[in-house]
């Protein structure tokens, strides 16, 4: 029997004594290099008892079963049953197996997107009667053509649908096309007329132009106090007022010729009108009543030349709204041009001014409209 040393807590180691107080020593354990060296061994001492191929198939076909007491699942048992011989009837079945494997991968490589996908939606229709799964076949057949997406056919043209542009719809679509074009125009050249009409008949209002006055009538080279004219001197005729100077070059003798064209013609369209030319001069330093008389032989003969001191020129202007540049204290006997516009004015026999004719109008375009004013005029109430 044996006995335990107890010795105090924290240093709690077991001894195992003999009775008389001897110490048992243990038993050293083999070294693991010295088992590592033994097995070499003891495997070969195993193959040379293990039996040799033709031994173990004789073993396989006799086959002799194991005894009552041994158990099918040991290592030995294992073994034993991996070297077995294979039956033929073994061999037929994983050849048949073998070659419905090969039939299958045939059957599924011929098998095209259209065909995988439609079984896989038949399959999905067969699960969707048994489980609740609206309209899951789409998004299963989008990822399917997803998955392969390399053995998908192009889609092939429908023969059946017609195109948009047929020949029985273009030819209606140009006749339609056409009739709105010539529809549209006509209406537009029906409002452009109504406008035109509107703006012929339409009254404007009649601008601030002319106003009283007094000046000298120049008739003869020695004018008497009653050789006056007046703004009262319009009334009862049709006057054709124009401004300028007997030392123009050659602006105010062409526009004096083109006025002696228009009286000629209105008075061979009119007869009986009564129409009288006036000239009124925007230099009085220079031009006095016997140089207007002189100077006006070479025109018509029913010009009639009118004259004024500087203040009557000034104002006289100022009512036509014409511009001169004439300075109030010019030489008579100096050498210069006077700047001024150059306009042919229109009054009516009430003495209202009704057109003005400029330098670029021709006498046949103004006289042609003032036998239009002449014929629409009325007096005014």
């Amino acid at each position: 029997m044996s006995d335990y040393d107890f010795r105090p807590a924290g240093s709690l180691k077991l001894k195992r004594t003999t009775a008389d107080g001897g110490v048992v020593k243990k038993k050293r354990k083999k070294s693991k290099h010295k088992e590592d060296s033994a097995e070499p061994e003891r495997e070969r001492k195993r193959v040379k008892e293990s039996p040799t191929n033709d031994e173990a198939d004789e073993a396989d076909t006799t086959h002799t079963p194991p005894p009552p007491g041994s158990d099918r699942n040991s290592p030995a048992a294992s073994s034993s049953s991996s070297k077995r011989k294979k039956t033929d009837a073994e061999k037929r079945f994983e050849e048949v197996q073998k070659k419905r494997l090969q039939q299958r991968v045939a059957k599924m490589a011929h098998k095209t997107h259209k065909d995988r996908v439609n079984e896989f939606n038949s399959h999905l229709e067969s699960l969707s009667e048994h489980h609740d799964i609206p309209k899951a076949s789409v998004l299963f057949s989008h990822a399917a053509r997803r998955w392969n997406g390399s053995s998908s056919e192009p889609p092939r043209p429908q023969r059946n649908v017609v195109g948009v542009f047929s020949p029985t719809s273009a030819a209606v679509f140009v006749a339609v096309g056409a009739g709105l074009f010539f529809y549209f125009r006509h209406e537009k050249e029906k409002l452009i007329e109504q406008r035109e009409k509107e703006r012929s008949a339409q009254s404007y209002g009649r601008p601030n132009v002319g106003g009283p006055f007094s000046l000298t009538k120049c008739a003869s080279s020695n004018p008497k106090p009653e050789d006056v004219f007046t703004d009262k001197d319009l009334l009862g005729k049709w006057s054709l007022v124009y401004f300028g100077f007997t030392n123009c070059p050659d602006i105010c003798p062409a526009e004096l010729d083109k006025v002696t064209v228009i009286v000629n013609d209105l008075k061979k369209s009119f007869p009986d009108l009564p129409v009288q030319p006036i000239f009124i001069s925007v230099d009085p330093a220079r031009d006095t009543p016997d140089q207007m008389h002189l100077y006006l032989q070479d025109f018509h003969p029913d010009y009639i030349g009118l004259v004024g001191d500087y203040q009557q020129t000034k104002s006289v202007c100022k009512a036509y709204r014409v511009y001169f540049s004439t300075p109030p204290n010019a030489d008579p006997k100096g050498d210069y041009l006077v700047d001024h516009s150059i306009f042919v004015y229109l009054m009516d026999p009430q003495g209202k001014f009704l057109e003005a004719f400029g330098q670029s109008t021709d006498s046949k375009t103004a006289t042609e409209k003032i036998k239009e004013l002449v014929t629409a005029w009325k007096p005014a109430a």
